[in-house]
């Protein structure tokens, strides 16, 4: 799968301002937002991304409601989301996987996840 255009959404902005500097060294074309809520602004405003990456807690509207609405819009349910987070619950990631989500990765971030995520995606034919 082809990557050039990232959403990040992602509500510390510390975490937020590490992946796109991250992303954009890479040679990604980075936006983001601080909740799902925002998420979904960008994306209806006819943007296009190749993948989504959502912290899992936000205000507003949290990862796991972001990804339930936008698996609702035919035009958007096909782009791969990414959901981020601390917590280690195998149960919250069963259910997000069963809820469509692409992939989860625990936070905290290094340069090593974020490379192998990316390979990992490059290899996937969506």
């Amino acid at each position: 799968m082809k990557i050039d255009r990232i959403l990040i959404l992602e509500d510390d902005a510390f975490q937020r301002r590490f992946l796109q500097l991250y992303l954009e060294a890479a040679g990604f074309s980075v936006e983001y937002a601080e909740n799902g809520r925002d998420g979904i602004r960008i994306l209806e405003s006819h943007k296009s991304f190749d993948l989504i990456m959502s912290d899992l807690k936000m205000p507003v509207m949290n990862g796991i409601e972001f990804l339930i609405e936008i698996k609702k819009h035919r035009q958007l349910s096909d782009i791969p989301v990414v959901l981020l987070s601390k917590i280690d619950n195998p149960k919250i990631k069963e259910k997000t996987e069963s809820l469509g989500a692409f992939q989860f990765m625990d936070k905290p971030f290094t340069n090593e996840k974020i490379s192998h995520l990316l390979k990992t995606l490059e290899q996937v034919d969506l």
